[in-house]
């Protein structure tokens, strides 16, 4: 899937309040220096499948490809979460039972959540690149999220966050107050 589904499109202009969440892949650089750029682009083209697929089933409205991650767009902070703690837990699944494997993917993800206006295939505000610097400021198996996702979250899903501090972003006027969502103990 890329873009806006149809059963989820929005007519351009139209604004709602929804959930980002971005992720990326750690080391494909050093993957690929050591695999080699066709096996690294399978590796990668099968962990975008996998996102997409996570994504899609836990209601995504609108997904991009970023480089060697994705962007997803939730109708909700729960569904976002949802997404994140699922992918996360499949990666883990996946590198277990594939031990002879010689890559286990590493990602690390971070969630933003406010008004964006839809365009026509694509989506503009403040949320999309506030989820970005978040990403920027994280490590592998990390998942940053700002204090509105945070707060959006309470009620829907019993997830543990930890307060991370101000991230500055560039070109953001203020410092975000970031927490990191402690998906490994999430229930679910």
């Amino acid at each position: 899937m890329s873009g806006i589904s149809d059963s989820h499109a929005r007519a351009p202009g139209t604004v709602t309040t929804v959930t980002i969440l971005c992720t990326e892949v750690v080391g494909t650089a050093e993957m690929r220096k050591r695999l080699g750029e066709e096996p690294a682009d399978r590796i990668l083209a099968d962990h975008k499948s996998l996102l997409r697929t996570m994504a899609d089933e836990r209601g995504s409205m609108y997904i991009r490809s970023r480089g060697n991650g994705i962007m997803a767009v939730f109708p909700s902070a729960t569904a976002g979460l949802d997404a994140i703690i699922a992918i996360e837990r499949a990666l883990i699944l996946a590198s277990r039972e594939t031990q002879a494997a010689a890559e286990r993917i590493s990602v690390r993800a971070a969630l933003s959540a406010g008004d964006v206006r839809w365009g026509q295939d694509d989506i503009a505000g403040l949320p999309p690149v506030e989820a970005a610097r978040l990403l920027a400021a994280t490590d592998a198996d990390r998942v940053l999220c700002t204090d509105v996702v945070r707060l959006l979250a309470q009620g829907g899903r019993h997830c543990e966050f930890i307060e991370y501090g101000p991230v500055h972003g560039k070109g953001l006027a203020e410092p975000m107050h970031a927490y990191e969502l402690m998906w490994r103990t999430a229930a679910g």
